[in-house]
C-alpha cells in the first residue's frame, strides 16, 4: 500500500492500514525527514511499526491496468519551500520511479469545494479558491455574505475557527440592524510575535518538558501494531508535579510577592499540587504564651522614638529661626 503525505494525519492512515491487515505500508512525502510536518514522535513510532517512509518525492500519476490500481508514478522533489518559506515545490522531471501498489491513499490535506454555492455573487476567490473578505469583519465583496475558519485564513487551529465564527456573529448582527458599522469598537487583534533571536531567557525556569515512558523494544513496537489500543505510557506522580510546575516559571504567571497574602487558596485548588506555601521567618518566632514582654518592649522603644523626635523640632525651630513652640 502506499500513502501519499507526511503530515499527522498521513500518519495516522499508514498506522491503521497496517492494522487492518495491509502489508508493506510505505508513506511518499515532499518534504525531508528534517521538514516533515508530522510530530516527531509519530515518526519515531511509525518506522517502529515497520512503516516505510520514502521522503522527497511527488505523484506525477496512478498507473492502472485493466481498470484496477497497479502503481503510483513519482518524481524526486528538490525543494519544498521557496525563499521566503512559502510553500512552492520543485522537481527534478529526469529522476522518476514507479512503485507498485495495489491500493493508494492519498492524505494530502483539504481542498474548498464551493459547488454553487457562489454562483451570481460578487465574492472574489484567490488562487487556492479562498475568498477575499476584510481581516476584521469577515465581510466579502458581496455584503451579505461573511466567512471565517480554515476556508479564510487556510489550515489553522479549531479556536481560531471559534473566534472568527464569533467576529463574524457580531459582523452579522450590525449588517442586519439599520446604521450600524461594522468596524468600530472591533479589537484588530494585529498582535507582533515576540523575537526569540533577542531575548534574554538567564532569569526563567528552562526545566524542559517531561516525557511520558515509552518502550521502544521490538517486541512492543510489533504488539502495538497489531492494536488500537493505546500503549503509550503516561507521566508518573513526580513528572507530573515537574511539568505542571513549569507554569508558573515560564515568565508567564508569577506569584507578586507584593500582592500575595499568604492567604494559601492557591495551594488548595490547584489539583496537580504544583504551588506550595512555606511559612518563612526572618528571625526566630516567639511563642505565643511569651509574647507580650516582646510587644511591650517594642512599644516601649517606639515611644521613646516619638518622644525624642517631639523634642527635637522646638530646638530645630530655634536653630533655624524659627519661634518656639507655644505652650
Amino acid at each position: 500500500m502506499v500513502v501519499i503525505g507526511g503530515g499527522n494525519v498521513a500518519i495516522d492512515v499508514a498506522r491503521t492500514a497496517a492494522r487492518v491487515g495491509s502489508t508493506g505500508v510505505t508513506m511518499f512525502s515532499l518534504e525531508s525527514r528534517a521538514e516533515m510536518p508530522a510530530s516527531a514522535d509519530e515518526i519515531v513510532e511509525a518506522e517502529e511499526e515497520h512503516i516505510g517512509i520514502d521522503n522527497g518525492w511527488g505523484p506525477v500519476r496512478i498507473v492502472t491496468e485493466n481498470g484496477k490500481v497497479t502503481g503510483v508514478e513519482f518524481r524526486k522533489c528538490v525543494s519544498v519551500f521557496d525563499e521566503n518559506r512559502r510553500f512552492s515545490p520543485k522537481f527534478d522531471d529526469k529522476t522518476t520511479k514507479i512503485v507498485e501498489a495495489d491500493y493508494v491513499i492519498a492524505s494530502i490535506g483539504q481542498a474548498i469545494d464551493w459547488g454553487k454555492l457562489l454562483e451570481g455573487t460578487k465574492v472574489e476567490l484567490k488562487p487556492n479558491k479562498g475568498p477575499v473578505a476584510d481581516a476584521i469583519t469577515y465581510q466579502t465583496a458581496e455584503g451579505d455574505i461573511f466567512v471565517g475558519g480554515d476556508v479564510f485564513t487556510g489550515p489553522r487551529f479549531a479556536i481560531d475557527a471559534i473566534a472568527a465564527g464569533k467576529e463574524g456573529a457580531i459582523s452579522l448582527h450590525r449588517y442586519v440592524q439599520n446604521g450600524q458599522s461594522l468596524v468600530m469598537g472591533r479589537l484588530k487583534r494585529n498582535y507582533i510575535p515576540l523575537n526569540k533571536d533577542n531575548v534574554d531567557l538567564d532569569g526563567y525556569d528552562n526545566i524542559p518538558r517531561q516525557k511520558a515512558v515509552h518502550s521502544h523494544d521490538a517486541a512492543h513496537s510489533m504488539a502495538a501494531a497489531k492494536s488500537f489500543r493505546d500503549t503509550r505510557g503516561t507521566f508518573t506522580p513526580d513528572q507530573i508535579k515537574t511539568e505542571a510546575s513549569r507554569c508558573l516559571a515560564c515568565g508567564a504567571t508569577y506569584a507578586d510577592e507584593n500582592m500575595c497574602v499568604g492567604c494559601g487558596l492557591c495551594t488548595t485548588v490547584c489539583k496537580f499540587e504544583a504551588i506550595s506555601l512555606v511559612r518563612k521567618y526572618d528571625e526566630a518566632g516567639v511563642d505565643f504564651r511569651e509574647l507580650k514582654p516582646h510587644i511591650v518592649k517594642n512599644v516601649l522603644k517606639r515611644k521613646v522614638r516619638i518622644a525624642a523626635r517631639n523634642i527635637t523640632r522646638p530646638i530645630d525651630n530655634l536653630i533655624h529661626g524659627g519661634a518656639p513652640a507655644q505652650e
